[in-house]
């Protein structure tokens, strides 16, 4: 026989044998009166006999209770029963006090009705727990499903109780529908689960869970001991999953009512997991609705590894404790929350998600939540992490709304990276009392509650680095009982940008001041940039202290603040748009700052193009007061107006020795006074420069720049090209009290005072002169005073200081241009020199070196002239004074002979006492002027909230400032003025929607009376 055949005839035999055992494994139909001839029944356990493969139930099997105990499935079988198709009628089999216990891989339980009864039972229980259906197999069994079934379960309080009980190595449960009534003995406190997963992999999906559970005291262990790691060993909980080598836990719909509250610590749970498998646990899309009675309440407990929740929508109501999402534990290292939907209620405390991991942390995204809560401590987020070092962390495009007493968006302490990106976050502090409960002293015994409220708030120790928040929405509404932040942060290093934050403050006037602002800083490294923010702030009652006592210098101690830096290492403010308004007034000295920076760091406190308008009925209002060891300001465009006094830029206190303002534009209208620059440093400076800043005034009295410091002779102390116009009836455009060495060159001041009378302001102040600039004297002081363009209505220049005056051009309203006071000076100061040559002085009475006025003091006139003409001889103008005696019209004291200017006619004829010359007259050419305008094409996206667009311009050749630019996109105008640079920065806030664009751009420059323009048109994309 050939080899082939054997083989084939081999084959035949091998499916001859096989045929008979596979037609043996067949269904069986089973009734309650055919039921033994396919189980065993073994000491009140039924197994069902071999030779089939499933077991069709069928019927109502209710009538065998108290035949038999339990099913036990020892074979890899199916007992089930028919699903009803169509509208027919269900043909669920039913069974009543009969528990199942599977014991073998491949079991099935599907669609059978099960319940069981222990509520009432009054024999002390021998077993270790009691299960509707529970899975006993060893660590290897497999393939285990339970599903499509009924389950009422009414248990005891003596054992254990769960509804499905797992501690297989891979079961699935699934579309169950699960009626549970937990009961506990609140000495001796059991666990009450309507599912338990113990080991194994488990797959539970498409659940319905009903639970009435007790809150009851728990038990806890210290693991390992001296850890701080206190772990609960009983849990009333509707799901309980624990050591799962991984889970899929998905479109569950839990119902979670508590029914009974007991002990200290008493807690209730919808779903807790927890455990050290590598496996990443997964729950999503499940809707988990829970409310208690007890003490504390939790939607989702995690602590897995690596454990992911998202798309799920969870709901709470408690009176203390309250956590949608609670993450805490020794096990957590990689964790996500996405998707997920939030609403708590709460009469004491709520958490939306509440992250609190004992060791090291690699990752966390927070995303896409949308969280809404109402209690009186109410925290979207809290999250206190030791250390976190996953660079890709993020709590992101969440959605947060809250109302309470204290609430909190998004409470964060944590040390390590991370960023805050995208959120939205809508904050209320109720005006009312809401019923209180006080938490429970266990509650409180570990724990301290902040004294503010915030929609975000960062707290992390000195560890904590490069944390990010940006492109957040921000609604923040206080009720004046707290300290409130729109964001608040005590971190090491934080960058805030590109967030919108709408902040309305309120204080309560029978109550100590409190803070109010949109964002705090306090301590570490501050870089806000790009932020777009309005506070409607209270101007409010400010207490001041004189620091060191009876230094004269008066520290305050603000509370309404838009923006609050304090003692931060280094600042970087940068293109933040601000506007604050204040309607309400509360107590004397009543006060608002849009920003308040102080600190002691030698870090720089950098202010560059930011946008500030402060709109005040209060007392005083400051847009940006700055007292740092360095402070740069540049580029910032400032506006101001108050009922009373308004101040630009505010640098006083001790802390400063660097200072730099440049290219700022100040606007400021007040009902009585207003100060472009208000700087008083009382300890030595290093450097003091004022360069470049426009400023426009508005009151009855102006001051353009203010400046009372203390310096060393070698310091660099400057204020130079600064153009000042005000209009009012007292104004100062410079008013200077320098020691040491003080640069004043090509500076533009305009004060053509006005004689309004406003009796109720003058009978406080007095009546004062208008001057174009104010020198006073200081110790070792010399102004150098050059290049300035100064019109005043009654004094140019005001000087009582030694002093350099030259090349100036300085027309006045009142007698003089110039007068040198030294009447002012103390009597132990000897009289200082003031040189007055090479200006040209104009007054309403005198011109050249006769407008020029001392009284008291050493002064050398020579070489100044009028609008005629340039003096010949060097003199001294007065009418016959001088410090060094009296002196009579054409003698002075220093042997100069002062000569009347002479007279030019029309003719072109010079006339000089009777004697008359003849002059030629010569042809003036005219020079040709070229402007050049340099404007490039430029992109945005759509989201930038600043779109910034340059512009440059030369005159002759050189950088232009106070050109006037103006840039039209779409119908839409957008102007700005050059710095010293040559620059113009335009910002194009209307340009919303995406698409290319053909911007026409056009500028003017005014010179010796004419304009000059120039066009260019380019493209501005937006994408």
């Amino acid at each position: 026989m050939g080899r082939k055949k054997i083989i084939a005839m081999l084959a035949v035999l091998v499916v001859c044998i096989l045929l008979p055992l596979k037609v043996q494994a067949q269904t069986a139909n089973v009734t309650p009166e055919n039921f033994l001839d396919y189980f065993s029944i073994d000491y009140g356990s039924a197994y069902p006999k071999d030779g089939y493969d499933a077991f069709c139930m069928e019927g109502d099997f209710s009538i065998m209770k108290g035949m038999i105990r339990c099913i036990v499935v020892d074979k890899p079988v199916r007992i089930y029963s028919p699903l009803s198709e169509g509208d027919g009628p269900s043909q669920t089999a039913g069974f009543e006090g009969v528990r199942f216990v599977i014991r073998s891989s491949g079991a099935v339980i599907d669609n059978l009705a099960i319940s069981l009864d222990e509520s009432e039972a009054e024999e002390v229980r021998v077993d270790s727990y009691s299960a509707v259906i529970s899975i006993e197999g060893e660590s290897e069994l497999t393939g285990v499903m339970v599903k499509n079934n009924d389950i009422l379960f009414k248990t005891s309080d003596q054992v254990d109780s769960y509804g499905i009980y797992s501690a297989s190595t891979q079961v699935g449960v699934s579309s169950n529908t699960i009626e549970y009534y937990g009961k506990t003995d609140e000495e001796n406190p059991v666990n009450n689960n309507a599912i338990r997963v113990e080991c194994g992999k488990a797959d539970i999906r498409d659940n319905l869970v009903k639970a009435s559970l007790p809150s009851f005291n728990i038990q806890y262990e210290e693991v390992p001991d001296g850890s701080g790691n206190w772990v609960a060993t009983t849990k009333s909980a509707a799901v309980c999953l624990g050591n799962c080598n991984g889970i899929d836990f998905a479109s569950n719909i839990i119902l979670v009512n508590s029914n009974q509250a007991s002990g200290k610590y008493n807690s209730v749970y919808a779903v807790e997991a927890a455990g050290t498998a590598s496996e990443k646990v997964v729950f999503e899309s499940n809707q988990i609705q829970i409310h208690s009675q007890g003490m504390y309440t939790y939607g989702f407990a995690i602590d897995y590894p690596k454990a992911v929740l998202r798309g799920n929508q969870i709901e709470g109501k408690s009176n203390d404790w309250l956590e949608g999402i609670g993450v805490t534990g020794n096990n957590i290292s990689d964790y996500e929350a996405s998707g997920n939907t939030i609403a708590l209620e709460g009469q004491s405390l709520c958490y939306g998600i509440y992250i609190n991991p004992v060791n090291q942390t690699e990752k966390m995204m927070i995303s896409g939540n949308v969280i809404n809560e109402t209690a009186p401590f109410c925290y979207g987020i809290e999250a206190t992490v030791g250390s976190l070092n996953g660079s890709d962390s993020v709590f992101d495009e969440n959605e947060i709304t809250l109302q309470g007493s204290n609430p909190m968006g998004m409470a964060m302490n944590i040390n390590g990276t991370y960023g805050i990106t995208g959120n939205t976050i809508s904050v209320s502090e109720n005006t009312t009392e809401m019923p209180v409960i006080e938490p429970d002293e266990s509650i409180l015994e570990n724990m301290t509650y902040p004294d503010y409220s915030a929609a975000i708030s960062l707290e992390g120790g000195s560890e904590q680095i490069g944390v990010t928040v940006k492109n957040n929405d921000i609604l923040f509404q206080s009720s004046g009982k707290m300290n409130s932040y729109g964001i608040y942060s005590a971190s090491t290093q934080v960058g805030v940008s590109s967030n919108t934050i709408v902040y309305y403050g309120k204080m309560d006037e029978e109550k100590d001041p409190i803070n109010l602002n949109a964002i705090r800083i306090e301590g570490g490294k501050a870089d806000i940039r790009e932020n777009s923010i309005y506070a409607s702030l209270p101007s409010v009652y400010v207490s001041w202290d004189e620091k060191p006592a009876g230094s004269g210098n008066w520290v305050s101690e603000p509370t309404s603040e838009a923006i609050s830096l304090k003692d931060c290492d280094g600042i970087n403010f940068a293109s933040n748009t601000i506007l604050v308004e204040c309607k309400e007034m509360i107590g004397g000295y009543d006060t608002i700052y849009a920003v308040d920076a102080a600190g002691t760091s030698a870090k720089e406190a950098v202010f560059t193009s930011n946008d500030i308008e402060v709109i005040s009925s209060g007392t005083y209002a400051y847009v940006i007061m700055a007292d740092y060891p360095k402070v740069v300001l540049q580029g910032n465009t400032i506006k101001g107006k108050s009922g009373y006094y308004v101040s630009g830029i505010d640098a006083s206190g001790y802390n400063i020795h660097d200072f730099e303002a440049s290219d700022n534009t100040i606007i400021l209208e007040g009902k009585t006074i207003v100060e472009g620059f208000n700087i008083m440093l009382s300890d030595s400076v290093e450097k003091l420069v004022v360069s470049g800043n426009v400023i426009d005034e508005t009151a009855p009295f102006c001051y353009g720049i203010e400046a009372s410091v203390g310096s060393k002779n070698e310091s660099a102390i400057a204020f130079d090209e600064n153009e000042i116009t005000m209009e009012g009836s007292n104004l100062a455009g410079i008013a200077l009290r320098i020691r040491g060495t003080c640069e004043i060159k090509g500076n533009i001041v305009k004060a053509p005072g006005t004689n309004d009378s406003q009796e109720e302001i003058y009978n406080s102040f007095g009546k004062r002169p208008s001057y174009g600039m104010y020198l006073r004297h200081g110790q070792n002081t010399v102004y150098d005073v050059q290049e300035n363009e100064i019109e005043a209505s009654d004094t140019g220049i005001l000087a009582d200081s030694k002093a350099v005056i030259c090349k100036n051009t300085i027309t006045s309203g009142g007698e003089y241009a110039v007068k040198c006071n030294g009447e002012e000076l103390p009597e132990d100061i000897t009289a200082p020199v003031v040189s007055v040559t090479d200006n040209m002085l104009i007054s309403s009475k005198y011109e050249g070196d006769e407008s020029v006025i001392a009284d008291g003091m050493d002064v050398l006139v020579k070489d100044n002239y009028g609008k005629n003409g340039k003096q010949q001889n060097g003199g001294q103008g007065t009418e016959g004074q001088s410090s060094g005696g009296q002196s009579t019209e054409g003698q002075s004291s220093g042997g100069q002979t002062s000569v009347q200017q002479p007279a030019t006619t029309g003719s072109g004829e010079t006339t000089k006492g009777t004697e008359t010359e003849k002059t030629e007259t010569k042809k003036t050419e005219t020079k040709k002027h070229e402007v050049k305008l340099t404007a490039k094409a430029k992109s945005f996206k759509v989201k930038d909230k600043n779109k910034k667009y340059t512009v440059t311009v030369k005159f002759d050749g050189k950088k232009k400032k106070g050109a006037e630019v103006t840039v039209k996109i779409k119908g839409k105008t957008y102007k700005a003025k050059t710095a010293k640079t040559g620059k113009a920065v335009v910002r194009l806030r209307k340009l919303t929607k995406k698409g290319a664009f053909t911007a026409k751009v056009k500028v003017k420059v005014k010179q010796d009376g004419k304009t000059y323009t120039a066009t260019k048109k380019v493209k501005i994309r937006v994408k």
